[in-house]
């Protein structure tokens, strides 16, 4: 059928042309979906430089509720402001590309696809 069935130690070769690879990334706010800790580990797995502060060298600011000053300097810097809800579906749809190239087609979460244990 085509489709090249890629080993599960593969993946991290998969991982590095990702959205958030080699990117510097900073995360503010309160998130519904993941805690801190995932979405950290999630980005760094793609290949992206999380930090905790913004800077002009900064590409993305993922943001929460409540995301305080670090919003307001982002938009200062201009800092391009990824929302939670776009956070998910890059995500989202990162792992579905990921589950065709890998043939996974038995809904593994996205902390499955990633090797993050729940």
């Amino acid at each position: 059928n085509g489709v090249k069935v890629i080993r599960y130690d593969e993946f991290d070769d998969l991982v590095e042309t990702g959205f958030f690879t080699q990117k510097t990334v900073v995360i503010t706010g309160i998130f519904d979906s993941l805690n801190r800790g995932e979405i950290i580990e999630l980005l760094e797995r793609q290949g992206a430089r999380v930090v905790g502060s913004l800077s002009r060298k900064t590409d993305f600011l993922i943001c929460g509720k409540k995301p305080g000053s670090k919003l307001e300097k982002a938009n200062e810097l201009n800092v391009k402001v990824v929302e939670e809800s776009d956070f998910l579906l890059i995500l989202e749809y990162q792992q579905e590309s990921f589950q065709f190239l890998a043939g996974y087609f038995n809904g593994l979460s996205i902390l499955e696809i990633f090797g993050i244990q729940d």
